[in-house]
């Protein structure tokens, strides 16, 4: 019974520990998505200036 539950804590910390790890990958996919975005559009705006300029 004691090893029941001693693995039973020990999967419930491992699951705290996983979810912990996703929500700080979901902020920095975030960050990621929204760099992605500002430098897409740097590069387009940048695209247009040249092409006016041309």
């Amino acid at each position: 019974m004691y090893e029941a539950e001693t693995f039973l804590e020990k999967t419930e910390k491992i699951t705290s520990d996983l979810e912990t790890t996703k929500s700080k990958l979901d902020k920095i996919k975030s960050v990621i998505e929204g760099d992605r975005s500002y430098l897409n559009t740097a590069i387009k705006s940048k695209y247009n200036t040249n092409n006016n300029t041309l």
